[in-house]
């Protein structure tokens, strides 16, 4: 072990825990520099090493989001408090929720309700620059463009599905829609969501 870098003693710690989460029913692991080998009182997997350098994570993202989409849900929906009737209310109550410090920490779906309701109000207000500017005005010009570009993104993607999918969802976060790649999420994940609502839609 003293011969390996700090760095890589903590990947491999992280890795080691991963794996006695997930190993199911193999009792071993070999890795040499071209298979990583599991081995099961039954059976015996060799994969290439290359095949898991090329995995993608963006892949796996995406993927993952495609098929939260298709989970069922629950048709009850109780409007939250916060969407008022005055726009100019609604606006400002949705910033203040964002700006709270403890926000990040709260329930993902609470998260995605409420940048989906301020999707929502800037869209029917046309993104207009006073509206930037009251975001700029909040949270400064760079993170104003991530709370304009999550909030447009989440509000796209359950527009497109339904709003019953807001509290549905078990992997689908935020910053995932947010840090998408502009094709994935606007020529994959989006088309798939309408494709979905508009299956359902036939069969009823």
């Amino acid at each position: 072990m003293d011969s390996l870098s700090d760095n890589l003693k903590i990947q491999f710690k992280l890795f080691l825990q991963l794996w006695l989460q997930e190993r199911g029913d193999y009792s071993e692991l070999h890795v040499t520099s071209t298979n990583v080998i599991l081995e099961a009182p039954d059976r015996i997997e060799s994969i290439d090493v290359e095949t898991i350098l090329n995995v993608s994570e963006k892949k796996i993202i995406l993927d993952k989001c495609k098929q939260d989409l298709m989970r069922p849900v629950d048709y009850s929906y109780q409007l939250p408090d916060y969407v008022v009737a005055n726009e100019d209310e609604r606006l400002q109550k949705l910033i203040q929720i964002v700006k709270q410090s403890s926000f990040r920490r709260t329930n993902v779906h609470d998260r995605l309700k409420v940048y989906f309701y301020l999707g929502e109000i800037l869209s029917l207000r046309g993104w207009v620059r006073k509206d930037n500017q009251l975001l700029q005005h909040h949270f400064g010009e760079r993170s104003a463009k991530e709370v304009k570009k999550t909030a447009k993104r989440v509000f796209e993607l359950f527009n497109a599905r339904g709003i019953y999918w807001l509290t549905s969802v078990t992997y689908i976060k935020p910053t995932y829609l947010a840090q998408m790649e502009e094709t994935d999420f606007y020529e994959i994940l989006l088309p798939e969501a309408r494709q979905l609502r508009h299956n359902e839609m036939l069969i009823e």
